[in-house]
């Protein structure tokens, strides 16, 4: 008898949310595809031809490879008794280790909650009791940090049992195996014999919104699947293709859009972990990249390094990105090295909704976010849900065959965000007359700095906790190259004079991520507010950028 999945929609919500299964099923749109079968198949195909390139070049192995040590991951979930339907995090940096546990889980029929390396207590504490997952797969110090101390900690925290295992990431300029990977061979390499559905839950992914905690988004292979065939047709992408990652993958970009996207197509995908502008070029003329999706700083910082040296990038066709505008000067000059800088839209609910396209026009691609994906559906509307003309700004909702399936065990939440399998993006947009949409706004508070999210309630309520402060509201600033980053707007308590470094000190003790700590602080003796006794965050944001 097939095991139920642990974590699923609540059937109660089901037409609220996926109204449109059988529509998608019957179209082709959702398919019986799984992620870990699409890898065995290439194998099968092509088994010589390069899966995953890491450690600048030094580390290469073939879909054969991938597909051996993947199997073998399979069955160590199946001997550690971590069932379909159960949850593994993956806190990994970019690195054939995450790829083998991404294609290996989908093949056990095992949900993979990637996380960021830079998370710490606060996020791991959040994530690991919300999924109660079964194990976690650390590396050791990284980039001068402790996993494993911090995971000992936690472990006696929680109210379930964790598994934590320790993956030793070397260097990039180490060669050959971990000892990780060398433990796999005492598993079969014969396919695992779990069948898990591509209609089963298969990834979850914590996203933060307006609350301070992070919600649990769900997707499964039917989902996902969907999503990257149709940017893979958009985006006009055929054989031979070469998928750069210097997202991280612990983040949905280099998660979804990097690892799965180029193996569930067959092509090769290069992992970049640590950024570097110098060496990020280097990558590109030896591996011959020809797409990515990254941040804009990626892109601006490449392009500096190509203005002081020569550097052959023009196998990169495609560089995608989103979540903040480009500047025309960027597009423009990645299109004289012979980049098309394709802008878009999304978020982890809708996955990819919109996207500018190869033949899209050069104004459209400079000030827009793009038109509908295939097969998804695009309305502006008003705070009453009426459909709004074209150039009116108003919320932008989404339906399609990429949506998530709702909020794991947050019936209210889904039920605020799903209307009807509508997605309410809480994002201002207009859309033209030719069907472009352009972002102009967020109703939602979330600051985005250098592609990474950051919920302001989330630092506020820790620095509300230190010693000194009476009152303190997070706005972020825009920023040439990070697009915002975090300002501090601090009432300190009668006699207190906080710093920011005493600040960071104490957010940093109370397990706060580095890339959420302020990089400015402002001392006010009030806040501006509404009538109502809102904030005006918006006030505080002008007042502060034009003093930069």
């Amino acid at each position: 008898m097939k095991q139920q999945p642990v974590i699923a929609l609540d059937p109660a919500l089901e037409e609220h949310v996926i109204p449109d299964r059988a529509q998608y099923e019957a179209s082709g749109a959702w398919s019986n595809e799984r992620f870990g079968s699409s890898v065995a198949e290439h194998c099968a195909r092509n088994p010589d031809i390069e899966a995953v390139i890491d450690r600048k070049g030094r580390r290469r192995i073939t879909f054969s490879q991938l597909d051996r040590l993947s199997n073998q991951f399979a069955n160590w979930l199946v001997a550690n008794a971590i069932d379909t339907g159960d949850v593994i995090s993956v806190q990994l940096p970019n690195s054939l280790e995450a790829t083998i546990i991404a294609v290996g889980a989908n093949k056990a029929g095992v949900i993979i909650n990637p996380m960021m390396t830079v998370y710490r207590a606060k996020e791991l504490r959040h994530i690991l009791t919300k999924t109660r997952a079964k194990a976690i797969f650390i590396p050791g110090v990284y980039r001068g940090f402790s996993h494993p101390k911090l995971l000992s900690q936690i472990q006696e925290e929680l109210q379930h049992k964790l598994q934590v295992v320790q993956i030793d990431i070397p260097d990039d300029d180490a060669d050959g195996p971990t000892d990780w990977i060398d433990s796999l061979q005492n598993c079969s390499d014969r396919p695992c014999t779990r069948n898990p559905s591509s209609s089963d839950v298969s990834v979850i992914l914590f996203t933060s919104g307006t609350e301070a905690a992070p919600k649990a988004v769900m997707h499964t292979d039917q989902t996902l699947n969907s999503n990257y065939r149709s940017i893979w047709k958009a985006f006009e992408m055929g054989d031979n293709e070469v998928i750069w990652t210097p997202s991280p993958v612990g983040h949905s970009s280099g998660f979804n859009y990097g690892i799965r996207f180029a193996l569930l197509h067959g092509a090769k995908v290069v992992l970049q972990d640590r950024w570097s502008p110098e060496e990020a070029a280097a990558l590109v003329e030896r591996e011959r990249p020809t797409y990515t999706l990254a941040a804009t700083i990626f892109l601006t910082d490449l392009l500096k390094i190509s203005e002081s040296q020569s550097v052959d990038m023009s196998s990169l066709r495609i560089f995608a990105c989103g979540g903040a505008p480009i500047p025309a000067a960027v597009v423009n000059a990645a299109s004289d090295q012979g980049i098309n800088v394709l802008r878009l839209y999304g978020q982890t609910e809708c996955m990819i909704a919109t996207a500018n396209f190869p033949s899209s026009p050069l104004q459209k691609r400079i000030d827009t976010d793009g038109g509908a994906l295939e097969g998804y559906r695009i309305e502006i509307r008003d705070d009453d849900g009426n459909v709004l003309p074209a150039n009116t700004e108003g919320e932008l909702c989404v339906i399609g065959p990429g949506m998530s399936i709702g909020y794991y065990d947050s019936p209210k939440q889904t039920l605020t965000k799903f209307k009807h399998g509508w997605v309410r993006t809480a994002d201002v947009a207009i859309m033209d007359s030719d069907g472009y949409v352009t972002i102009v706004g967020r109703k939602s508070e979330i600051i985005i700095r250098g592609g990474m999210n950051i919920t302001p309630r989330e630092v506020e309520e820790a620095i509300e906790t230190i010693q000194g402060i009476a009152a303190v509201t997070i706005i972020g600033i825009p920023h040439e190259r990070l697009g915002e980053y975090c300002c501090a707007c601090i009432i300190p308590a009668a006699g207190a004079k906080p710093s920011l470094e005493q600040l960071c000190n104490e957010l940093r003790k109370l397990g706060v991520a580095t890339y959420k700590l302020p990089e400015r602080l402002e001392i006010v003796d009030q806040f501006p507010t509404t009538a109502s006794g809102k904030i005006q965050r918006h006030k505080l944001v002008e007042m502060f950028n034009q003093q930069q």
